[in-house]
């Protein structure tokens, strides 16, 4: 059975308010109107609802506590977190339980960077988390709840780097963020490499057909690298508009990403400086 509260990314004690609140951003997000109508985001948005639908319900979110975590609503709101999500993670050679009194303490650290988290005080909640983490530098669930902190703010780098810490210290439950953020990387990448590849050239052939029907030389090339590059540059803005910015952000070291930018930008530099090159071979 699917963790909803993770779907949302909001706490298990979470009330009405805040999975309102936390639905309409994540129907925001990945709306598929908003995507071009990619499969993805339509099966992600579908999932979004389902979750929404469910904990927004008393009565069926009660069951679905029950069902999923072995207790009941109030139980589950009384403010202590899951030890079978959050510190028990079966067939982890490297990760220690906490004692008692470690496990509070944690907990308690948990809770005042939640308080914060839902008041937008990103720095405060993790300063909170950072000073969990010096404590018990072993616990991954730390990194992973500092990842949930960056996710939900669009801050994929930093997400990316607190998951990939807390996968390495065994808390496996990470790993499926990671490619919820990888996926969401991938098809980013897709729609703007159409803005890219296949629009921007547009620019760039109407560019270089103003080139040929003008006669003077120095005006048509002026002319024709002006609409090739403005053009160019233009389409690829449309096509930032109509992705996320701080997915493209988190591909600033991605090799695609970067030779694809490499080539779009070059290509409507250089494409009219080419076909002069082969013109004036093409007359000798």
């Amino acid at each position: 059975m699917k963790n909803l509260y993770q779907v949302l990314d909001i706490d298990q004690s979470a009330s009405a308010e805040e999975i309102k609140k936390a639905f309409k951003k994540h129907a925001k997000n990945y709306h598929p109107d908003l995507h071009n109508g990619n499969e993805f985001f339509k099966e992600k948005f579908i999932e979004i609802k389902e979750a929404y639908d469910v904990l927004i319900n008393p009565t069926k979110r009660k069951v679905y506590d029950e069902e999923f975590f072995g207790k009941s609503q109030n139980q589950s709101q009384n403010g202590r977190f899951e030890r079978k999500t959050n510190f028990r993670q079966t067939g982890s050679s490297k990760f220690k339980e906490p004692n008692e009194s470690q496990e509070e303490e944690i907990e308690r650290i948990l809770r005042n960077s939640s308080k914060k988290l839902k008041n937008d005080d990103l720095n405060g909640a993790i300063e909170e988390l950072e000073i969990a983490e010096s404590k018990y530098p072993g616990n991954g669930f730390i990194n992973f709840i500092k990842g949930n902190a960056y996710h939900i703010n669009e801050l994929y780098i930093p997400a990316l780097r607190e998951y990939n810490m807390a996968l390495n210290k065994g808390h496996y439950e990470a790993k499926e963020r990671i490619s919820q953020i990888e996926r969401t990387q991938h098809l980013t990448m897709e729609n703007f490499e159409d803005y890219l590849l296949y629009y921007a050239p547009i620019a760039c052939l109407f560019g270089t057909l103003l080139y040929f029907l003008i006669q003077d030389y120095t005006t048509a090339f002026i002319v024709g690298e002006s609409v090739n590059i403005i053009g160019s540059f233009v389409i690829i803005r449309i096509g930032v508009s109509k992705v996320s910015k701080n997915v493209l952000r988190s591909l600033a070291f991605n090799r695609d990403y970067i030779s694809t930018v490499t080539i779009g930008v070059l290509g409507a530099i250089f494409f009219l400086p080419l076909v002069m090159l082969l013109d004036y071979i093409m007359e000798l």
